[in-house]
């Protein structure tokens, strides 16, 4: 199958967006489909098949196009009309995309499309009446959400079939870690966090836990240097925490199978980049990756969570809300090894299973979903 890909993606970037479909695009050449992926060209920063390898650690396995937006007016209908233009020497036998913008344009042009989301748009005005005239029309295939209750969601909002609804979690990749430099203090206990720092992803419980735990040490990985100077401030008076700065996709798996223990303790408000909270919809790519690595994982106790992990067999749900509930569970496992063992085992089974990038793709391309 010829897949066109509308990203609307920065690349490269560390953003979550932009991993997540620079992963998807390989999985799909992985099921043997020809795929060119549309994407923006970040300002300032290289893109070749080598510069994309060394930041993402895959080459791109795929044909790839990026847009330079850069002082563009109606940026988003430029990118969309500039999608179309490049697709279609292409000629595609379907059009799967995030940027939604580009979705509804090409379903307009009567292109046969999927689309995907991850939240509920925001659409309002004009936007809002072309986009349920989108998700109702045709040549919309299938809306592949990330989430049960999102795809709960999207029916209710828009009245549409829920057979048109497919659920496909997010995924990771199964990789191994390839510097063995020691990363983290062996004396210590190694509690760690990858991502970023932005409202209700996680330095908020972080902050509270720090001074209640001093046998344990934190590292906390990413962040923006005013995001860290921000909470360095406020945990100075601590010693047992340390902020490695912002790291590129590839080498994020060595800190995540450095860690005695990986921690996503997402709070009821979680914010997308945008400011929007996703809290009820997400699929965090973190949760899988930290899975991937069989190491033990506290996260927080959510529905959206709920639908990946079981508490205490694969993984431990804390109370956003209740402190004591997370000092407990971290040094309960600290504690306990085999537990520890345990729990990382399943929880990597779980993502063997389930999980991967490649089955994440052949479960949505199968001709099913996109006639």
């Amino acid at each position: 199958m010829k897949i066109a890909y509308l990203s609307g993606s920065l690349f490269p970037s560390v953003a979550a967006n932009s991993i997540h479909v620079f992963k998807m695009g390989n999985a799909i050449a992985a099921n043997g489909h020809q795929l060119l992926l549309i994407g923006k060209k970040s300002p300032g920063q290289p893109a070749n098949d080598q510069t994309l390898e060394d930041f993402y650690g895959n080459k791109p396995a795929f044909k790839y196009e990026l847009i330079d937006l850069s002082g563009k007016r109606l940026a988003n209908v430029f990118y969309a009309h500039t999608a179309y233009k490049l697709t279609s020497k292409f000629n595609p036998d379907i059009y799967y995309g995030r940027h939604i913008i580009s979705c509804m344009y090409h379903v307009f042009k009567r292109k046969n499309t999927m689309v995907e989301l991850h939240m509920l748009p925001s659409f309002t005005g004009i936007k809002a009446l072309l986009f349920k005239r989108f998700i109702k029309s045709k040549y919309l295939k299938k809306v592949v959400v990330i989430s049960d209750q999102l795809k709960i969601d999207v029916v209710k909002a828009y009245g549409i079939d829920a057979d048109r609804v497919i659920v496909a979690h997010d995924a990771a990749d199964d990789v191994k870690p390839y510097n063995t430099k020691q990363l983290f203090n062996p004396e210590k206990f190694n509690v760690g966090y990858i991502g970023h720092l932005y409202p209700g992803k996680g330095m908020e419980i972080i902050s509270e836990l720090i001074p209640r735990i001093p046998s344990v040490h934190f590292n906390i990985i990413g962040g923006t240097d005013k995001d860290i100077a921000a909470w360095d401030a406020k945990l100075k008076e601590n010693s047992n925490y340390t902020f490695h700065g912002m790291v590129s996709p590839k080498e994020t798996v060595n800190y995540r199978y450095a860690a005695d223990l990986l921690i996503a303790p997402y709070s009821k408000v979680v914010n997308s980049r945008a400011g929007n909270s996703i809290a009820a919809w997400m699929s965090p790519l973190k949760l899988f990756e930290y899975m991937a690595a069989g190491k033990p994982i506290i996260t927080t106790d959510l529905p959206v969570i709920r639908e990946v992990l079981t508490q205490n067999e694969d993984g431990i749900l804390a109370d956003p809300e209740n402190m004591n509930d997370w000092v407990e569970q971290i040094i309960r496992l600290k504690d306990d090894k085999a537990l520890r063992e345990k729990l990382g085992a399943a929880a990597r089974a779980e993502f063997v299973s389930k999980y991967t990038w490649t089955q994440r793709a052949k479960f949505i391309f199968t001709t099913e979903h996109t006639h």
